[in-house]
Order: structure tokens, then sequence, then C-alpha cells
């Protein structure tokens, strides 16, 4: 990540990702600890988007559920820029981004 928007950068963002037998492991732990701006990830987020990745390479008759992720292992590091729930975090992952226009009744028009 190239900065946090307050300066902070770069920021190193790592996975490695193991797959023994039908088990695929994704550690985060060797990613940046936490920093000052909006960029923190909480473990749901972190989770959501190893899962997308994953659903990427399924087939598409395979049904997206909680079955399909159960032999997916997310591993981060507490203080980490990717920490897991007992952190407190700060994230981006909202429907506004920088640059987009808005006004008093939120209409982006």
């Amino acid at each position: 990540l190239d900065d946090d928007g307050l300066g902070s950068g770069p920021i190193r963002v790592a996975a490695t990702v193991t797959i023994t037998g039908d088990l695929a492991t994704v550690d985060f732990t060797s990613s940046a600890d936490q920093v000052a701006g909006p960029v923190n990830c909480p473990e749901a987020v972190t989770r959501s988007g190893v899962y997308y990745c994953f659903s990427c390479l399924l087939d598409a008759g395979v049904p997206l559920n909680g079955g399909a992720f159960r032999p997916i292992r997310v591993i981060t590091r507490p203080g980490s820029l990717l920490p897991d729930s007992e952190r407190p975090t700060t994230d981006t992952n909202t429907g506004c981004h920088p640059g987009d226009p808005v006004t008093a009744e939120g209409d982006p028009s």
C-alpha cells in the first residue's frame, strides 16, 4: 500500500498462502503494524477479501455460503494492519471514495 492518507508509507500488506490437502491457510502476520490513517482492516473485512479471492477460483456452480469457506483459515497478528477481532480498527470499507461528489441530499449528480 503506497500510503495511509496521512503520510505513512509504504505500508506492507503481505499474505502467505499455503495449501495442505483440503485446507487453505492465508497468513497475514508479516503485514505492517496498524497505522494512523483509515486503512487498518477489521477481521471481518479481511476474511471477506480472502473469501472473495477464493470464490473467484471456484466453479460457477459452487454455492457461496459458509460451507464453501470452511476449509479456509485466515491468520492475522494483533496490532497489525490486518488485526484479529480484539483490536480497534478503522477502515475505509464504505460506499464513498475520495473524489466522489457529495451533495446535501446525498445525490452525487
